[in-house]
Order: C-alpha cells, then structure tokens, then sequence
C-alpha cells in the first residue's frame, strides 16, 4: 500500500515580514529503520496568507512526528503558523504487485487487470498507460529431439 500525508502549513498576518521555518517530519517510531532514511526535511519561505502543502511518506501503524522551528536567522520575530494533516493511501491488487516486474499484457491476453483501491477514504486517480514493449510469441518452423 501506499501511504502519505499531506502537511498544508498556512500562515496569517506577517507584519514583521516573511519567515522561513525548518520543517521536519519523522514518519515512523517503531525502530525498524533509522530515521535519515525515511524522514523529510525542508526549509521553507513562508509569506504573508499562504498556503503551503509538504507531502510526506507514512507508514501505517505508526506515529507520525512534526516539528518546524522558526530561523531565527532570517527573521527572529515571532509569527503565527497552522498545521493541517490528512492521511492519503492507495492499495493495488493484482499480478505484478506480487513482483518487482511493471503491468505487462502478455501476447496472448487482451487486457491486464490491476485493483485499486483507497483505504482511508475517497481519493482522486488519474490513471495512464504507456506501452514501452512489444512482447511476440515467435515459434519454429521446425524442430527435431534427438
């Protein structure tokens, strides 16, 4: 499955000016990985009524941890700042989710299916396909067994 959540950061009035914060998002305290693999860190300009939205890979079951410090360095004054967070996921069934190989419609089927579906509630899915290879059945004219 995949999972991510979706950080939308929006501020409020900035008299003082723009701010930069350090967002820091840890997605997992189950102690199975460390934490620079899977973590997302970025510095972000944030200015007067905006909206920013940070995507973050979650893993399910676990806690999702949040920090974002103001630099003090590019503007030390106080400021204001609102974190929503929504949970996104999509699940996928079918043959090639068993393996690492990509969808593929073999020479002798017409189509090739693959489920999916969304866990945590309603998503929107804007599916495309590219074909990248042809696959023939090529058989010989003739053959012997010794």
């Amino acid at each position: 499955d995949l999972l991510w959540a979706s950080v939308k950061l929006k501020t409020a009035s900035m008299p003082k000016g723009p701010h930069t914060i350090i967002f820091h998002a840890v997605p997992s305290a189950t102690g199975d990985l460390p934490h620079a693999q899977i973590e997302t860190k970025q510095i972000l300009a944030l200015r007067e009524h905006s909206e920013t939205t940070v995507q973050v890979p979650v893993r399910g079951g676990s806690t999702l941890e949040l920090c974002m410090q103001l630099s003090w360095l590019a503007n030390p004054s106080p400021t204001s700042l609102q974190a929503t967070v929504d949970f996104h996921s999509y699940g996928a069934r079918g043959r090639p989710m068993a393996s690492s190989r990509p969808l593929s419609i073999g020479s002798t089927d017409a189509s090739a299916r693959l489920e999916v579906s969304a866990p945590l509630g309603t998503e929107r899915l804007d599916p495309k396909a590219t074909f990248r290879a042809v696959e023939r059945a090529v058989r010989p004219s003739s053959s012997v067994i010794a």
